[in-house]
């Protein structure tokens, strides 16, 4: 970029010059853009992970909490309907789980990326 700033400065009637020049601005630009993206996708997918563990352990709780609950529940239909939410979300947080720890193998992967995002959202 600084050469062709230079030619530019030198020959600054020269079209051929400034679109060098504006070329390598762009290129640089788009560097610095694709750099920045990449950093604040890896921050962003550290955080995830993050709150993506700390879901598990209070989803964890909340399981223990409903189980234990059973003994005192007089409405055997209300605990029924309780325990069947608790095993929807018992698998989705052993999906949870695996996605965390396929993630940690491979961070730099896609697609571990895409199905921690996936397994988040459910």
């Amino acid at each position: 970029m600084v050469e062709a700033a230079k030619a530019a400065a030198m020959n600054p009637n020269d079209e051929q010059c400034q679109l060098a020049l504006q070329q390598t601005t762009e290129d640089l630009r788009q560097a610095a853009n694709n750099a920045t993206s990449e950093n604040m996708k890896a921050k962003l997918m550290d955080k995830l992970q993050d709150n993506a563990k700390l879901a598990t352990a209070a989803s964890t709780q909340l399981l223990a909490a409903a189980n234990g609950a059973e003994r005192c529940n007089g409405n055997p239909s209300s605990q029924d309907a309780l325990m069947s939410q608790c095993k929807l979300l018992g698998d989705a947080i052993s999906k949870l789980v695996s996605a965390v720890s396929s993630y940690n193998k491979n961070p730099a992967d896609d697609s571990e990326q895409l199905n921690l995002v996936q397994c988040s959202q459910q």
